[in-house]
């Protein structure tokens, strides 16, 4: 894919890596008797190639830093708490952390849909009858409705790789960890909310009530705290919670609030700053075509902040701590400040960690 095309990256002086591991139903749907998480097993397979052969292309094994996005950066939060993986990285950076895992049941139910719309056993005969290509024509069958989600797949409770939500298992305290979110996830995923968007309706679903947000954030619309909440459930709560557990067990901690606006912080804005993409289709998404000015100035703050974590462990701002939550703004020029999303913190404070849903 484009995006992740990393040739100005490593014109920074690092040696870049990207690996494939498969998605949809082939990484993660569940069958007795088969590896759950095989997405997450291959993403291993992948780190221990690296440990075996990247003195060859000039790297250290030694002094490996994983990074992700989305999928990505909860997949390194499963990975960094993970046994398996002990040994295998040293850093962690880990962008837009998603809330969300299964357990085997519920996992099993939506491979009983995938087999019943493929016409074929819940079994892993029946599905291994199957073509790849016939399973990607129905492996979004358990998608139904306006708010089914962008997938039927994730993580599985499997006891091992998979224990809990990203925030119960991530990090060792020896792995130094980035870990952060862009301001305005929803815009990214879904968003703006519609007009006329149930606010109330919507933070019940999450054991909030609607009331509180517009307290928290007076002024705004019904419809602009729907985005705000949505953003906090899938992202920026998640994030919090994994930099806070990290630091809780006593491993160095950075957190960012990606904050510079074209016209929105949406989800997956970050991707064209981290490698430098300020061109093609993904990147004019956001950014439009050419991009503005401050594309590159930005850009290349955030590369040099990326690297130099991966090459010394030190991003360039202050660590984050239980105190005083020092954060990186990522906006033009970047500056730091102070728990800066602290109103929608104190509201999901109040809230039993629990599923996945729940943040």
């Amino acid at each position: 894919m484009p995006q992740y095309d990393a040739t100005t990256l490593a014109r920074s002086g690092v040696v870049v890596v990207s690996l494939g591991y498969r998605l949809g139903f082939e990484g993660f749907g569940h069958l007795p008797g088969v590896p759950d998480n095989r997405g997450l097993l291959d993403q291993l397979t992948a780190l221990e190639w690296v440990r075996r052969n990247i003195a060859e292309f000039g790297g250290d094994p030694g002094n490996v830093t994983v990074f992700g996005q989305s999928a990505g950066a909860a997949s390194i939060a499963y990975l960094a708490g993970a046994p398996a993986a002990e040994g295998l990285f040293r850093r962690a950076i880990l962008q837009s952390v998603p809330a969300g895992h299964r357990d085997a049941a519920e996992d099993g139910a939506v491979t009983a849909t995938v087999a019943a719309a493929a016409g074929v056993p819940a079994t892993v005969d029946g599905m291994a009858a199957l073509p790849p290509e016939a399973i990607l024509a129905v492996q979004d069958a358990p998608l139904t409705g306006r708010d089914a989600g962008l997938t039927a797949f994730g993580p599985v409770v499997d006891g091992d790789l998979v224990t809990g939500p990203p925030w119960a298992v991530a990090g060792r305290e020896d792995t130094d960890l980035i870990c952060g979110f862009t301001h305005d996830e929803f815009e990214g995923l879904g968003g703006p909310a519609p007009p006329g968007a149930a606010l109330e309706a919507v933070a019940a679903s999450f054991g909030l009530g609607g009331d509180a947000y517009r307290r928290a954030y007076p002024g705004r619309t019904d419809t602009g705290l729907v985005s705000v909440l949505l953003s906090d459930a899938l992202m920026r709560m998640p994030s919090i919670r994994v930099a806070e557990a990290h630091a809780r067990r006593g491993g160095r901690t950075w957190m960012y609030d990606f904050a510079w606006r074209s016209p929105a912080a949406g989800h997956g804005i970050d991707v064209p700053f981290v490698f430098g993409n300020g061109d093609g289709r993904y990147a004019a998404r956001f950014l439009g075509s050419p991009p503005h000015p401050g594309f590159g100035p930005l850009s290349e703050r955030m590369r040099a902040a990326w690297t130099g974590f991966a090459a010394t462990g030190d991003p360039g701002w202050p660590t984050f701590d239980l105190d005083r939550r020092r954060t990186r703004i990522w906006d033009t020029p970047p500056t730091d400040a102070d728990d800066p999303i602290a109103a929608s913190r104190r509201l999901w404070a109040e809230l039993t960690c629990g599923d996945g849903n729940n943040g």
